[in-house]
């Protein structure tokens, strides 16, 4: 996901992303908005969103290294079913809510 850093926007949902993850592909994303929270941690790839020379050099990296590419996947497919599945998500919510109304007494 190449987004660029722009005035008025920045990534800040990146569903593509997460969808990508979900379908086990080795991800790369640019430092726009949520971007880095997602893949940061190791699950993908993140690069400059000024440098395309960088990003060329990290996809021709996974082109030429498929035990890369596989392990990305795996890893992005366990992260997005640890952290963004429906039920996952769902529950966050709940605690969410649960910790508004008991403040709120």
């Amino acid at each position: 996901m190449p987004s660029r850093n722009l005035p008025d926007h920045q990534e800040h949902d990146a569903h593509a992303l997460i969808e990508a993850l979900a379908n086990g592909l080795p991800c790369v994303g640019t430092r726009s908005g949520i971007i880095p929270e997602i893949l940061g941690d190791g699950t993908g790839c993140i690069v400059d969103p000024e440098n395309p020379a960088e990003l060329a050099r990290v996809l021709k990296g996974l082109i030429l290294n498929p035990a890369y590419r596989n392990e990305l996947g795996l890893r992005g497919r366990q992260k997005a079913i640890q952290e963004f599945a429906l039920d996952t998500l769902a529950s966050k919510k709940v605690n969410i809510f649960k910790r508004v109304i008991d403040a709120s007494r």
